[in-house]
């Protein structure tokens, strides 16, 4: 099964969140193009958004070695450094600059399939599904977890 014909349905897949544990959508992604599914748009959260921003860019032989050769010792480090005195604990700077020397998209516009990302207004309490704009700012705010990641404020 290759891309939907116009008489077809179209394919979205979804990936969700799970830290560490959603670096195993790489595989799930491997799969699908083995089968020879190809979804036609891409959305995640947290760790999802960040595998689907990485899905979108159309490299998945990249992503697969990337993973497989991810220092994750140094990894938690650059994720995990520690900013006082906040409204979380971790600023995630460190993390967002390895992401984008792997993505080479810097908007959504950029990539080569429709993505969204699902982040959270900490002020409405309420999911905000995210459709254009910098990508990096958009996968910072969906990772964001109140009093852990300093929460980032998107305009608009």
């Amino acid at each position: 099964m290759s891309r939907a014909s116009p008489s077809s349905p179209k394919i979205g897949l979804v990936l969700g969140s799970g830290g560490a544990r959603g670096w195993a959508h790489i595989g799930v992604l491997r799969r699908l193009n083995d089968l020879g599914i190809h979804p036609d748009c891409i959305a995640g959260t947290s760790i999802g958004a960040i595998a689907a921003a990485l899905y979108a860019t159309k490299r998945l032989d990249t992503i697969e070695s990337l993973a497989s050769e991810l220092d994750w010792k140094r990894l938690a480090q650059l994720f995990f450094e520690v900013s006082l005195p906040r409204s979380g604990l971790i600023s995630g700077k460190n993390f967002m600059r390895l992401l984008k020397d792997m993505i080479p998209a810097k908007t959504i516009a950029d990539l080569n399939m429709p993505y969204a990302a699902i982040a959270t207004d900490i002020e409405t309490e309420q999911e905000v599904v995210l459709t254009s704009g910098n990508l990096f700012e958009i996968i910072r705010a969906s990772i964001g977890i109140p009093g852990i990641f300093t929460p980032t404020r998107l305009d608009g």
